[in-house]
C-alpha cells in the first residue's frame, strides 16, 4: 500500500479484468453484428490503449511504452472520428 492507501496490485489486475471484458465484448460484437464491430473497431482499440496506458503508469513501465500506449490511443481515436465523419 502506498500513502494513500491504494494497492497497486490490485489496481493492475482490475485494469486487467476490464481489458479482458473489451476483449470479450470485441469477440461478441463481431460473432454477432459483423457490421457493427466493423464500426467500432477503431473505438475500440482507441479504449484498449487507454486502458494499456492506464497498466504501463500502474506497473511503473518505461515512459516509451505508456508513450506507445498514447499515442496508439490517439491515432485509433483520430481514425474513428474520421470514419465517423465519412458517413
Amino acid at each position: 500500500m502506498d500513502l494513500l492507501g491504494f494497492d497497486p496490485a490490485i489496481a493492475l489486475r482490475l485494469v486487467d479484468a476490464v481489458i479482458g471484458v473489451m476483449l470479450i465484448e470485441a469477440l461478441a460484437l463481431y460473432l454477432w453484428r459483423r457490421a457493427l464491430a466493423a464500426n467500432l473497431v477503431w473505438s475500440l482499440l482507441a479504449g484498449a490503449s487507454l486502458a494499456a496506458a492506464l497498466r504501463c503508469a500502474l506497473s511503473q513501465s518505461s515512459l516509451a511504452a505508456l508513450v506507445i500506449c498514447l499515442g496508439t490511443a490517439g491515432l485509433c481515436h483520430g481514425l474513428d472520428l474520421r470514419q465517423r465523419w465519412r458517413r
